[in-house]
């Protein structure tokens, strides 16, 4: 019995990138941005794009009659599926472009998809508005092989068992626990953010404990200078902070079984 990475390769679950804009993107400019990815979307392996449509409520002098007013395509996505299931998602909604996959392989190659898919876009949503924050999200699970019950996660997190009451360790007890904190880089200052979440559910067909570790490392506008269109040097940094800090909770043993050597994060 013992704690093992959701996946044999490492414990990804699936990795978010979201460029958030200070203004919303105007219907027009959503339908044009869709337009470019849809001109390219057999060649990405995306299915057919899902609109997002927008509407508005108005109420007129009878306040039992209120009439839909439509508002134009407000957002889209496009998914990318393998045998059922969605393994990656671009979407525009409002302020925020993001990409979504659990089609993890390497940080080089998902940083050449994301800038594949992403340039002409931010390219275009930069002329209407400034970039207010730029966010990299890591989802990492690990199982236990035995009964939920004697699942002891200090077995291989060395940093967060100081930090919960032994009581709730003990005994397969379910538990949460969120941090946060500030660090300056050379782009300068960004939030990096941790949950970790004890969870029961299914896996391999049966009943386990799971804990989910979510790592986030978020640059804002007045913090970060991230004023131009090429994102690929934030995102390098980011993405190294993150490793560092998902390498920093767990044990050597962990760390030796997903392969992360803590003097080797940037090429990961």
């Amino acid at each position: 019995m013992a704690w093992r990475p959701i996946t044999d390769q490492h414990a990804i679950e699936r990795v978010r990138i979201v460029v958030t804009f200070e203004q919303n993107t105007p219907p027009k400019v959503v339908s044009r941005l869709g337009s470019i990815v849809d001109d390219r979307r057999e060649y990405l392996g995306f299915e057919p794009m899902i609109r997002q449509e927008g509407f508005a409520i108005q109420i007129g002098p009878d306040p039992s009659v209120a009439v839909q007013q439509p508002q134009g395509v407000q957002g889209w996505q496009f998914q990318r599926v393998s045998e059922g299931n969605s393994i990656e998602v671009l979407s525009l909604l409002g302020n925020a472009l993001s990409l979504e996959t659990a089609d993890y392989d390497r940080w080089s190659k998902l940083l050449d998809r994301f800038t594949d898919l992403s340039s002409k876009l931010v390219e275009t949503l930069l002329d209407l508005s400034d970039i207010a924050s730029l966010s990299l999200e890591y989802f990492d699970r690990f199982y236990f092989t035995g009964e939920p019950e004697a699942a002891k996660p200090q077995d291989f997190l060395q940093e967060v068992s100081s930090a919960i009451p032994p009581a709730a360790l003990d005994k397969g007890q379910l538990w949460h626990l969120h941090r946060g904190w500030f660090e300056l880089e050379q782009h300068g200052r960004l939030l990096v953010n941790q949950n970790f979440d004890a969870q029961d559910g299914i896996v391999e067909d049966r009943p386990a404990r799971s804990v989910q570790i979510l790592t986030k490392a978020d640059a804002r506008k007045g913090a970060w200078d991230i004023a131009e269109p090429d994102l690929r040097p934030h995102l390098d940094v980011m993405h190294k902070r993150v490793n560092q800090a998902f390498a920093s909770v767990l044990s050597p043993e962990m760390r030796q079984a997903i392969r992360l050597e803590v003097d080797d994060l940037g090429a990961s």
